[in-house]
């Protein structure tokens, strides 16, 4: 099977296994209440809708939506991902949008986690439910860093450009680690409080499966990058300066002044 076919599998698995969770009914009780509804009832109340929530957002987007985006961003020398659309190539926008899902999904299920109408805010005591409230916070942090070191990431030409890439891959690394760490952390704790409706084959299969494929999509991601091709931060030089060529020619060709190449690093 071929790198990008794979990661079309993936995608399209992950799809099914969103589908699946989404559609069960976590209470047995059909539609869920709307916030106002739950904070009118008893601090302590039942809150199992919200519990699911969190899990579902948490799981789609730390398993399913940011590694799949990091993917995209290792596999940018398949061909099919070069193509370029608005100056930027097809796997940059692919990586960016499929970064944004994602965060959106964590963001709003952190919100979830800290709202006070949902009543899911771990005692000290409970070592799990704690340990799973900190190490989620640290997770969250890294991926605000990530989401405002990719608004204000430097020039490809910049000399600071080959550090940027270094420190943000590796703290997305780190993140991602850390969550998924967390949601095996959040998993236990559900099942220990009793909560967890729906069985826990339902969770941990799945979670399972598609950590060991996103595991093996980045190991064969790694064995397959073609010999000699260029690290990340002279490619993306490469390719600002092969987009600059490219409107200097045009520009050229209906008799404008084309642009002065800037001195390569």
């Amino acid at each position: 099977m071929q790198s990008a076919d794979f990661l079309k599998f993936l995608a399209f698995a992950q799809l099914l296994w969103a589908a699946a969770v989404l559609a069960q009914d976590p209470a047995g009780q059909g539609a869920a209440e709307t916030p106002g509804e739950a904070a009118e009832e008893e601090p302590g109340a039942d809150n199992t809708y919200w519990i699911y929530t969190h899990a579902v957002l948490m799981s789609l987007g730390w398993v399913a939506l940011l590694p799949l985006g990091a993917l995209l961003a290792q596999s940018r020398w398949l061909a099919s991902l070069k193509k370029r659309v608005a100056r930027k190539e097809v796997w940059f926008w692919a990586h960016v949008a499929v970064q944004v899902a994602g965060t959106a999904l964590i963001i709003a299920a952190f919100g979830i986690a800290y709202s006070d109408s949902t009543h899911m805010e771990p005692e000290k005591e409970e070592t799990l439910g704690y340990s799973h409230k900190v190490i989620g916070s640290i997770a969250f942090g890294f991926l605000l860093l990530q989401v405002v070191g990719g608004i204000v990431r430097p020039n490809p030409a910049a000399r600071i450009r080959g550090a940027w890439n270094i420190v943000h891959h590796n703290a997305g690394r780190l993140a991602v680690l850390l969550a998924w760490v967390n949601i095996w952390l959040g998993v236990a704790f559900w099942h220990q409080d009793g909560e967890m409706t729906n069985g826990l084959l339902a969770w941990v299969v799945p979670l399972a499966v598609f950590q060991g494929l996103l595991l093996i999509a980045y190991l064969v991601g790694m064995l397959r990058k073609p010999r000699g091709a260029p690290a990340a931060a002279e490619e993306e030089k490469q390719n600002a300066y092969a987009a600059t060529a490219t409107e200097d020619g045009l520009a050229s060709s209906n008799g404008a002044t084309p642009a002065v190449q800037p001195a390569r690093a």
